[in-house]
């Protein structure tokens, strides 16, 4: 080796630790267990081995300790000296899967953790996710972290080994690109064949040889493939080292603009490595130009930081991080298949993050502000279940059948306590809410509305009025007199149940189930309304439903077609979109990560064929057309996977399409029994936007442009993917009038490059599971999502683009549906009987958070984004006066005062720019 100069080679010793994978938690905990045990003794007792990372999360040491309490000491000491480094993360998420706001809790909850064990590693290392989002540098930078060190969605054509990576607001963190093979590159080109004899000259599987020497071991059991080495053999193989860490430098030298070399000893579930002090040791003997040093990441990053100082020609890249690999063999792949694997998951995580943070939290500030505690403990519990769903073998829905079926218990688990968290805190508002205005025997609906401007909404209420109660139909009013308009649905006897200090009633009523269209609804707030029973509806309206194919209201005609599909006129711009809804399905033989379809594959559309079209729900205030489409699909795929069966069935997909009175949106429900596999279903959506050159989808804290023009990639180690993540919203737009489909938890699109710019939502995929090279499926077969499926989305046309035609309106509104709760009038209270707690206006700026402060439980935290190009005066106004208001970091340290004006505070928030502010005292 020839080299001009001193380099410096930071070998960092990790692991890549999946809590829950290829086995259950409870299985690889106990492995974790035995490796924690060695790793304290070595940090303890070998004065070369310096320094341990346990993958840049902290939820491990709790998993630790649980079972070794007795050395929480030891743990501590470690931590706080530097040689056992843990976080920032909580545990290690997949940034494109999850809201913002939750990025940011697990660091919260990272560095709390961490901080307890005595310091937080403040590198901001994220060995996992499938692509970066653009707004990562900005949130590190909120946690006092100013490198990122990732490998899914960077590669060599983009930046070299150091760069710089700059949010959409101008944030800036140093970027490290590692080397071929990543997160392992030293324990590939070290470890392996100096320690166990193992080579990877190319990137064939290694196999296991039987005159290797060690015991195979396995526990008979069904299907059981799964071994392990008994006493493995052990080597030094000396004579490897040179000719190997000269791969390590070949690999990574020719891309690097400092004289630091990154060599990670590490990789998935490794344990800790004796032999490295030694190697280090014998490198720095053979190559008199490299100083090799057992060294950390924060340690590496100022060495670095430090080389960077002053330069001015450093590569500078924006935005998100999604590129595919060109020409790098060994790099990461950008792995685009796991935004559907196991679409389920995707879809209960999203209902527990709106019922946590646009329901739960917001209520129970609402609750604190009149007396109830915050309850805390709970949230904590809540959080801790969903952001453990939220690692990245989790939410990818890449691991064992077993894995993804505690997740479902933990999302149920936490959408409990929040329900139940939620519940109380209405209750503790309902009952201080003064109904003397009312009769003692009134019913009284409390409509609360938890978004952070007034909205008008068309409501589904049950009503409970005494079993004596006459009449078929309801008379609405609010607190201010006026007739509220009312759609019934129906009238019942029921049974309902009255829980008093620990005793239960049986409580007879006549229950009215009805919409109702209220207007005026506060901003974070509740409007009341009285209920009575009624002989004679109100004078009839003009029903929705116009014929036996057309939905029709002041914005929109949607008319239906005989295949199922519908075309929507946007009255304001005269804009039509024809043939929506239809369905395409083709073969899917990927893997979990990697998407693929057959070599010989059979599509099938249903467009043009023939549905059943019927009119299920029809009044004034809200309508709603039913659809069935039929369609014969592939039962499977072939052995080989190069091929769709010839043998089919018929698959019915049913869809509930359905306009409201005030709606500027067309709601759709779709309900799929899949009995067929191997296959990928999506709902298209031909916007007839021809001109449009991009997309724009919601992302975490920001909405990104991107091509509809799929780049060539020929000769591409892998392939440029036309699909992409979406955080509930794409829109399409020629910036006269634009498309968008908002959903929930349907989180891969693609916008077709054809003269309809149809835009594809992916509803259902089905597969085998395989290795990233192939194989032979795993026997799981929840991979292939048999059963009932029911998705949601909208499609929403409007005018101008995403930002002047409020399509992230349309999104709130569907996270954040109107809750309704009964109570009786009669009753005297200390709230009147419409209330807003808090309003930000404008519509434009975000809130991502509304809750109790980190370490005052007296103060309300409140977070903000604005997603817009342009800088936006913003005005927050609370129900109270405000005593004082604060600029917070994301850690929730504070960084400058606001001077409030009465209940109100105003300032500048700059485009893309996240902002945390603090009202204090004001509980």
């Amino acid at each position: 080796m020839s080299t001009r100069q001193k380099f410096e080679c930071h070998v960092i010793s990790n692991t890549h630790w999946d809590r829950e994978w290829l086995k259950p938690f409870q299985v690889y905990r106990m492995r974790f267990v035995d490796y924690c045990d060695k790793l304290l003794d070595i940090l303890e007792n070998d004065p070369d081995y310096k320094h341990y990372h346990l993958d840049s999360q902290s939820i491990t040491l709790e998993d630790y300790l649980e079972i070794r309490p007795e050395n929480a000491k030891r743990v501590k000491k470690l931590v706080k000296s530097g040689k056992l480094l843990a976080g920032p993360w909580y545990d290690l998420p997949d940034m494109n899967m999850v809201d913002g706001e939750c990025l940011v809790r697990n660091l919260l909850r990272g560095h709390k953790l961490c901080k307890e064990y005595g310091a937080v590693m403040k590198v901001g290392y994220t060995p996992t996710s499938a692509g970066q989002i653009a707004q990562l540098p900005q949130i590190y930078r909120g946690f006092g972290i100013d490198s990122a060190f990732f490998y899914r969605g960077i590669n060599r054509e983009t930046a070299p080994t150091e760069y710089i990576w700059r949010a959409p607001d101008g944030s800036e963190v140093i970027g490290i690109r590692p080397p071929r093979f990543g997160r392992g590159n030293f324990w590939v080109h070290s470890i392996l064949p100096v320690v166990h004899g193992v080579y990877f000259d190319k990137l064939e599987t290694c196999e296991y040889k039987f005159e290797g020497g060690g015991q195979p071991f396995r526990l008979d059991g069904e299907n059981e493939t799964s071994y392990m080495l008994l006493s493995p053999k052990r080597y030094y193989n000396e004579h490897d080292i040179a000719e190997r860490f000269q791969m390590l430098l070949d690999d990574i030298m020719p891309d690097m603009t400092t004289t630091h070399i990154p060599a990670f000893d590490g990789h998935d579930h490794n344990s800790p490595h004796l032999e490295t002090p030694r190697i280090i040791a014998d490198i720095n003997r053979m190559f008199p130009d490299i100083h090799a040093v057992h060294s950390s990441l924060p340690q590496y990053i100022d060495a670095v930081r430090e080389s960077l100082k002053g330069r001015k020609n450093i590569k500078t890249v924006e935005g998100e991080m999604r590129h595919t690999n060109h020409s790098a063999p060994g790099s990461a792949q950008l792995y685009p298949g796991s935004l559907t694997t196991r679409i389920y998951l995707k879809q209960e995580n999203r209902k527990t993050e709106n019922l946590l943070l646009r329901q739960a939290e917001p209520a129970a500030v609402m609750a604190a502000s009149v007396g109830l505690s915050y309850p805390e403990p709970y949230f904590d519990l809540a959080w801790r279940l969903l952001l453990t769903n939220q690692s990245h073998d989790c939410i990818m829905g890449c691991s064992v059948d077993k894995v993804h079926e505690d997740m479902m218990y933990r999302f149920s688990e936490a959408q409990c306590i929040a329900g139940e968290l939620f519940r109380r805190s209405i209750a503790e508002v309902t009952g201080k809410i003064d109904t003397q205005q009312y009769p003692r025997d009134a019913a009284v609906l409390v409509c609360f509305n938890f978004l952070s401007s007034p909205r008008n909404a068309v409501v589904k209420i049950a009503v409970d009025l005494p079993t004596d109660a006459e009449g078929d139909t309801l008379r609405v009013r609010d607190n201010n007199g006026r007739d509220v308009p009312v759609q019934m649905i129906s009238a019942n006897a029921l049974k309902c149940s009255l829980e008093s200090e620990g005793f239960m009633l049986g409580m007879p009523v006549r229950r009215y189930e009805a919409y109702v269209h209220v207007k005026e609804l506060p901003a974070t707030g509740y409007r009341t309304l009285s209920v009575a029973s009624a002989s004679v509806a109100l004078s009839p309206q003009d029903s929705l439903g116009k014929s036996d194919n057309i939905l029709e209201n002041a914005y929109l005609r949607v008319e239906f077609n005989t295949d199922g599909t519908f075309d929507i006129t946007d009255k304001a711009t005269g804009a039509t979109s024809s043939g929506l809804n239809y369905f395409e399905d083709r073969g899917e033989v990927g893997n979990a990560w990697v998407p693929k379809q057959p070599e010989h594959d059979r599509v099938v559309i249903s467009r043009g064929g023939k549905a059943t079209i019927r009119l299920v729900e029809n009044g004034s205030l809200r309508a709603t057309f039913e659809t069935t489409v039929k369609m014969r699909l592939p039962t499977d795929a072939s052995n080989d996977s190069r091929r769709r069966s010839r043998r089919t069935k018929t698959v019915a997909i049913v869809s509930r399409i359905s306009l409201t009175k005030n709606g500027r949106a067309v709601d759709v429900e779709t309900i799929i029994d899949n009995t067929v596999k191997d296959h990928k279903l999506r709902a298209m959506f031909p916007t007839g936007i021809g001109k449009a050159e991009s997309s724009f989808a919601a992302t975490p804290f920001h909405v990104v442009e991107r091509p509809i023009k799929t780049p060539d990639g020929k000769g591409w180690i892998e392939p440029p993917w036309p699909i992409y993540p979406n955080s509930g919203f794409v829109d399409v737009s020629d910036g006269t009038h634009g498309v968008a489909i908002v959903n929930q938890g349907l989180l891969e699109y693609q916008v077709i490059d054809d003269s309809e710019r149809t835009v594809a939502l992916t509803l259902l995929k089905g597969i085998w599971q395989r290795g990233n090279g192939g194989g032979k499926p795993w026997p799981d077969i929840g991979y292939q999502c048999l059963g009932e499926h029911r998705v949601r989305y909208a499609v929403y046309p409007h005018k101008g683009n995403w930002q002047n035609g409020n399509v992230y309106q349309q999104l709130n509104e569907q996270c954040s549906p109107v809750r309704v709760a009964q109570c009786a009038g009669g009753y005297a209270g200390s709230l009147p009987p419409e209330q807003s707690f808090l309003e930000v206006t404008p519509d434009i700026i975000q809130v991502s958070a509304v809750k109790i402060a980190e370490n005052d439980d007296k103060s309300v935290v409140l977070r903000l984004f604005n997603p817009g190009s342009q800088a936006v005066d913003t005005a927050i106004t609370w129900k109270d006066r405000l005593k004082q208001v604060k600029m917070l970091d994301m850690e929730e340290n504070a960084i400058g005062d606001l001077q409030p004006d009465g209940n109100c505070v105003t300032l500048a928030i700059a485009p893309h720019k996240i902002v945390t502010l603090c009202l204090e005292q004001v509980l």
